[in-house]
């Protein structure tokens, strides 16, 4: 009685090869799925970036320490970003703001959909 070991082989061999691309594609498909987050996330932190400068421009444009627009309280709203701006002064904020001949520092930080981007200038 001769037994025929060789039945069945390319059965085990078909499913060992789709195993091995099962493997590659589901490695491809979280490496690409993880770029596409990582490339969106890049436009959401251009964007709140932007915010951010407009809040500078817009308390840079009309100065006045003693009326901020765009509190942390209450952010202004840009086209579905927001941003808050904080007026600071050397004197009672040297931790935050120090250095010779500045009277005023403006930190204004935009968000967009959780990314959080902050421009400070000195004045």
């Amino acid at each position: 009685m001769k037994r025929n070991f060789k039945r069945g082989v390319s059965l085990y061999f078909t499913v060992i090869i789709m195993s091995v691309l099962l493997a590659l594609s589901l490695g491809l498909s979280i490496i690409l799925f993880s770029q596409a987050k990582v490339t969106r996330e890049i436009g959401y932190s251009t964007i709140a970036f932007y915010a951010a400068d407009s809040g500078i421009e817009r308390i840079y444009y009309n100065f006045d320490p003693t009326n901020n627009p765009c509190p942390e309280s209450n952010p202004c709203s840009l086209d579905g970003a927001e941003y808050y701006v904080r007026i600071l002064n050397p004197v009672d904020n040297p931790g935050e703001c120090s250095g010779a001949g500045i009277n005023y520092c403006i930190k204004s930080y935009g968000v967009y959909k959780d990314i959080k981007r902050a421009i400070q200038i000195t004045f």
